[in-house]
């Protein structure tokens, strides 16, 4: 399995343990509750979607591009999605650890 395909699949285990919200609106409620521990914006997610979620962040948080909208949702098994946070700490802690390691180029 690819690299990029064991980072899918980790989301898709935090999905599974109810760690992750997915969707532009289901995000900006975990950033303004302050639940949000990482966010993961696709790298074709709009730049509206973009300067929609950035207008929420008003803590420091880890941040990645990562994926294609089409691969994470197929990975939280829903339709296309663009953005996703991970609400558990020691998921965004190994994910962070898996995201900082991984080039988009390696594939």
């Amino acid at each position: 399995m690819t690299e990029k395909g064991k980072i899918l699949g980790f989301i898709g285990l935090a999905k599974r343990a109810g760690k992750v919200v997915s969707g532009t609106d289901s995000v900006i409620g975990a950033l303004k509750n302050g639940t949000a521990k990482m966010l993961i914006l696709t790298t074709d997610v709009s730049e509206n979607t973009i300067n929609r979620i950035l207008d929420n962040v008003t803590y420091e948080i880890p941040m990645y591009r990562f994926s294609t909208m089409d691969e994470l949702g197929y990975a939280v098994s829903a339709p296309p999605r663009g953005v996703l946070a991970i609400t558990d700490e020691g998921f965004a802690a190994k994910l962070d650890e898996k995201l900082t390691c991984y080039e988009e180029d390696e594939e």
